[in-house]
């Protein structure tokens, strides 16, 4: 496909430069009294065209990834919280315990402090495990303090029964029984609650010693890696490491059937970055693995690379071509841009931007926008082809709907490279080209050409469709309001 052909009249306004429209101001602007967000569709697409500030992105990232429902309100959301701190306290707890209790026996890596945080002038061999004080959960003092105060507000509604979804209905458990003591303080009845519901969801995970010792020799691997040119995770015996390590082994304590699997680490440190608070970060990446888990499973990740190979032969024949005879089919650096969503591609804080562009999901071949490019594509086509508007409403085109915005992202990038890619000789070449531009992209450009790509693939399906069936159209002359 030649897209230099195709630049024409086009109807989306391009990022010149990269904004952060979501002020604080704005953000607040967007809930109503009760705390609720008013207009979620508004909310979506001020993520993707306007940029969340850095200061609010912890606040934005909790209803974008899900951990709030956007229709939670203010005295819901700490009841949120505080669920969300006993149960992160408890699931962590068992597993420390675990380690506790056979980490001086048969399973070396049931060590609680990882070789990474010991003192290298102590040999191995005489290094203490040094066992922390497994302290019962509770609730930050912030964090109560607030809920003192909702509780004398509005309290038709006792704070134990604002939980919008239990924990255990979320985490794919059964839920039990609660007893509630009667006369206690509205806090103290919710601890009580939240803190017995915590603890036993956490005992019946049932972890096998084995397996489990398998997983934190993998996930202590790869945590001393863990983005050490940022300052966030740098200096010997990080505490910020350990942080990676509780949340990693938490997570794969509760899904046992996925587990730890490289990479995770990466795509966790952008959460505990921007939430600093280590419970917090674990019910952001928790919540971003509810949708994003199948994209660590072989098979899952394997058709998503194989989609993106299809998608760049139907946008670019003479880049296909150029892979195909390359010895490069098998696509390897894209399963890195995709698992990490291009983190080592861009500035960590381009990177970030470009995460909320694509994890708000508002351009999305399924979405209401990406129908409003179909639409546009199938008017202009129209238009050109001097058919009416009769023909349109008749006019059926398929699209792929597994194609997502991500995978548009990364034909962006190749095309974008695309003059300098077709020079190079070999395999090695092209990895140290792609090494060479790495944190050197700009992020805009490549988002304004991954929407320009979507709106081109809608334009192009349309194309094939309308020759496949025009010979049957009356030519009529409509004026199409585009």
């Amino acid at each position: 496909m030649d897209l230099e052909c195709e630049q024409e009249a086009f109807f989306i306004k391009p990022r010149v430069a990269k904004q952060y429209g979501i002020t604080e101001e704005v953000w607040l602007g967007l809930f109503n009294t009760e705390g609720q967000i008013v207009n979620p569709d508004h909310f979506y697409r001020l993520v993707f065209e306007a940029g969340i500030d850095p200061s609010i992105r912890k606040s934005v990232w909790k209803f974008l990834y899900g951990v709030y429902p956007l229709q939670s309100t203010y005295r819901e959301r700490l009841v949120i919280d505080a669920e969300n701190r006993f149960y992160y306290d408890s699931i962590k707890a068992h597993w420390q315990r675990i380690c506790i209790l056979v980490g001086s026996s048969k399973h070396r890596y049931f060590r609680m402090t990882p070789e990474y945080m010991e003192d290298d002038n102590i040999p191995l061999h005489l290094r203490p495990d040094r066992t922390p004080n497994i302290s019962p959960p509770s609730l930050p003092h912030q964090l109560k303090s607030a809920l003192l105060r909702a509780s004398s507000v509005g309290n038709d509604v006792s704070l134990l029964h604002l939980t919008l979804t239990p924990k255990y209905a979320e985490m794919g458990a059964e839920a039990e029984s609660i007893p509630v003591l009667e006369g206690l303080c509205p806090v103290t009845e919710l601890e009580n609650s939240l803190s017995l519901q915590a603890s036993i969801f956490a005992s019946k995970i049932n972890l096998v010693e084995a397996e489990y010792a398998k997983v934190m020799r993998s996930i202590d691997k790869d945590v001393p890696r863990t983005d050490r040119d940022l300052d966030f995770f740098t200096g010997k015996k990080n505490e910020n490491l350990i942080k990676v390590r509780n949340i990693l082994a938490s997570y794969a304590s509760v899904d046992r059937e996925l587990g730890y699997v490289q990479g995770m680490n990466d795509v966790l440190s952008r959460f505990l970055v921007v939430a600093e608070d280590e419970t917090e970060a674990f019910w952001l990446f928790f919540s971003f693995m509810k949708k994003g888990r199948n994209d660590f499973l072989e098979q899952s990740f394997y058709d998503k690379v194989e989609l993106v190979k299809e998608l760049l032969a139907e946008l670019d024949t003479e880049l296909d071509t150029y892979f195909k005879e390359s010895d490069m089919h098998d696509f390897m650096f894209v399963q890195r841009w995709l698992i990490m969503c291009f983190k080592r591609e861009f500035s960590f804080e381009d990177g970030l931007y470009l995460f909320d562009v694509i994890a708000c999901h508002f351009l999305e071949l399924n979405t209401d926008e990406g129908r409003r490019y179909q639409r546009h594509a199938q008017r202009t086509e129209f238009k050109t082809e001097g058919c009416g508007l009769n023909s349109i409403n008749s006019f059926h085109c398929e699209f792929n709907y597994l194609l997502t915005f991500e995978m548009f992202v990364c034909c962006a990038v190749l095309i974008t490279y695309k003059a300098q890619i077709l020079k190079l000789e070999d395999i090695a070449q092209f990895f140290t080209f792609i090494s060479s531009i790495s944190g050197k992209m700009n992020v805009c450009e490549v988002i304004n050409k991954a929407q320009h790509l979507l709106y081109i693939y809608c334009k192009w399906r349309v194309r094939n469709s309308f020759q496949e069936i025009t010979s049957d159209w009356p030519s009529q002359n409509d004026n199409i309001d585009l």
